[in-house]
């Protein structure tokens, strides 16, 4: 494992699947690819795609290296590309992370440009014009200055930390077995878009990884278990154990994923349909992108809605205290 290891960007990751991807799919091999991409990248990719050459050369999979390197990739990318292997999907696998990175940055894309002009008025209207009240006061001597400058800086500071640590906390409360069970019942309320939206695309690569592996010849059981490992989700992982010793036992995809909890709704239709065709993989795969599709639909109108929604709670803020001072006239 390399020293410091740093998070790669969503940026860094699409140039390093798509790159990846076209080597591939023109038939050079692994070890060769991530030469070739070493040679033409930048530091952190340089360092790390020498590394992983240099340990598949050694006789290391793919998915070690991956998960060597697990601080730098998304947590599912170790366990997709161990399956991957084992299974003879690959070129198929990669396609769909690179697929994933690429619609992940057009999303921040647009996030980034909903935010940027309500983020400037709230700047101005919150810090700077305080900020610049402040000076007029003081007078712009010295001293007061520098004592006004440092308490402005500390109560932005101090304002900015319980709302960090809330979330820093909540990200890693998530981690623990039984607040992601609550987490996961909150995402089936249907007023929870956000959770909603997450469990589709989550439940999207569990489909398509599912479909790969059963299209490759793994049977049901494996299948199922080895998808769940992607999500990284203990209560998605729970289900598919039991369905997983449901179909053990005897119990078809359909009935063991309903029994289980593992699917329910129009994904069981879909594996029951598939099941009766004898193309359940073919059917998880096109099922896993309608909800990819519906999911970032989902998002785009989202995004869309947040300028206009921020730009009317702003005006609100702004509004309110001149017209309270108004009416006390």
């Amino acid at each position: 494992m390399l020293p410091l290891q740093k998070r790669l960007s969503t940026k860094q990751l699409c140039v390093l699947l798509h790159e990846l991807q076209i080597a591939y799919e023109a038939g050079i091999p692994l070890v060769r690819c991530f030469r070739v991409i070493a040679r033409r990248a930048r530091q952190p990719i340089r360092e790390m795609c020498e590394f992983i050459a240099d340990g598949l050369q050694r006789g290391h999979t793919l998915g070690d290296m991956i998960r060597a390197e697990s601080k730098r990739f998304p947590r599912h990318y170790g366990p997709a590309i161990t399956c991957a292997e084992s299974s003879g999907t690959l070129l198929e696998t990669i396609r769909m992370l690179s697929k994933e990175a690429h619609e992940k940055l057009a999303w921040i894309h647009l996030l980034v440009k909903a935010v940027t002009y309500p983020a400037a008025v709230c700047f101005a209207a919150f810090i700077l014009i305080p900020y610049v009240k402040g000076l007029v006061l003081t007078g712009f001597s010295g001293e007061d200055l520098l004592r006004f400058t440092v308490r402005f800086a500390s109560g932005i500071i101090s304002s900015l930390v319980f709302p960090l640590a809330v979330f820093l906390g909540g990200r890693s409360l998530l981690r623990i077995g039984a607040v992601a069970r609550l987490a996961e019942a909150a995402t089936q309320l249907r007023w929870f878009p956000y959770g909603t939206t997450r469990r589709k695309l989550a439940m999207s690569r569990q489909l398509h990884t599912m479909g790969l592996l059963m299209n490759a010849g793994m049977d049901a059981p494996k299948s199922v278990l080895a998808a769940a490992e992607i999500t990284g989700n203990p209560v998605t992982q729970d289900r598919a154990k039991r369905a997983a010793a449901f179909m053990q036992q005897g119990c078809g995809l359909a009935e063991a994923g309903a029994r289980s909890g593992l699917f329910s709704g129009t994904a069981l239709a879909m594996l029951a349909v598939g099941e009766t065709a004898g193309e359940t993989g073919d059917i998880l795969i096109h099922f896993a992108k309608l909800l990819r599709n519906e999911a970032t639909h989902t998002i785009v109108i989202s995004l869309a809605l947040l300028e206009p929604t921020l730009i009317l709670l702003i005006g609100l803020l702004i509004v309110s205290p001149l017209a309270a001072t108004l009416l006390a006239l």
